[in-house]
């Protein structure tokens, strides 16, 4: 496992040397890289050896296409929250400077709800994602519906994924 993390880390250092098509090849193939290691990881669970070769499993039929195409969900999603979130904090930033304050401290009632729209988007969006890789690999999901069961069921944890929320912060 260790030899296949350090493996991926390294790709991916190496890929987003490339301006701009490194960053989106490693989003895009994200979903596939993890299938592979959900592949690799049942695999061992089954008795069967791990080996290098897993973290490539998710780049061949017949995972390659959904989880690429799960790739591409994540990156059109990603991408309109960004804009959206952007939007929110400059009509935010452009009041408080135009009112003539400055600061965070400043941005009042409209900076907190801003923020906290940004973050009830990325939190929709993580929930959507989360067992979605898991979903396409094993139970032969397509895409958008590996994403809405996978933001169902995270609806239905809630407890369990505050609880890890904050212990991952």
């Amino acid at each position: 496992w260790i030899g296949i993390l350090v493996l991926w880390f390294v790709a991916m250092g190496l890929v987003s040397l490339l301006p701009f098509i490194g960053s989106v090849a490693i989003n895009l193939t994200f979903p596939m890289v993890l299938g592979g290691l959900l592949l690799g990881a049942r695999a061992q669970r089954s008795g069967q050896a791990l080996t290098l070769e897993t973290l490539w499993a998710g780049f061949l039929p017949p995972h390659q296409q959904p989880l690429l195409l799960l790739g591409v969900a994540y990156m059109v999603i990603g991408i309109v929250i960004a804009v959206v979130a952007g939007g929110l904090i400059f009509t935010t930033m452009s009041a408080s400077l135009l009112g003539g304050s400055v600061g965070m401290e400043k941005l009042g009632i409209g900076g907190l709800l801003s923020l906290l729209a940004v973050l009830l988007m990325f939190g929709a969006f993580s929930m959507a994602t989360w067992f979605a890789p898991a979903l396409v690999v094993f139970a032969g999901k397509e895409p958008i519906a590996a994403m809405k069961l996978s933001f169902a069921a995270a609806l239905g944890n809630l407890g369990a994924l505050a609880v890890y929320g904050l212990l991952s912060l």
